[in-house]
């Protein structure tokens, strides 16, 4: 399976944005501080095993600067199959 050229070049995107991090915020995105947290969050937000990552996933998007944080709680809403009150909920315990 290869990727396409549309998921190439966000790739490079993403990988170019992460180069310009300062070194703390690099850390603390691949910190297993971050993992464990992102695990409890998933766990007492009952969310299916499956949805770990992706609200992982969407987190470090915002930490990068590729989500505004005004689109934070919508884009978790969807990509966890969530109503937006639960995702507020999930967004505000990220953020805590």
């Amino acid at each position: 399976m290869t990727m396409d050229t549309n998921q190439q070049q966000s790739t490079k995107q993403l990988l170019d944005r992460l180069e310009t991090l300062p070194p703390q915020l690099k850390d603390a995105i691949f910190s297993s501080e971050n993992a464990d947290k992102m695990f409890e969050i998933g766990k007492q937000h009952e969310l299916m095993i499956d949805k770990f990552g992706e609200m992982a996933h969407e987190a470090g998007l915002l930490m990068l600067g590729v989500t505004h944080p005004d689109e934070f709680v919508g884009n978790l809403a969807a990509r966890l199959e969530v109503d937006k009150a639960k995702a507020k909920a999930i967004a505000y315990d990220i953020n805590r």
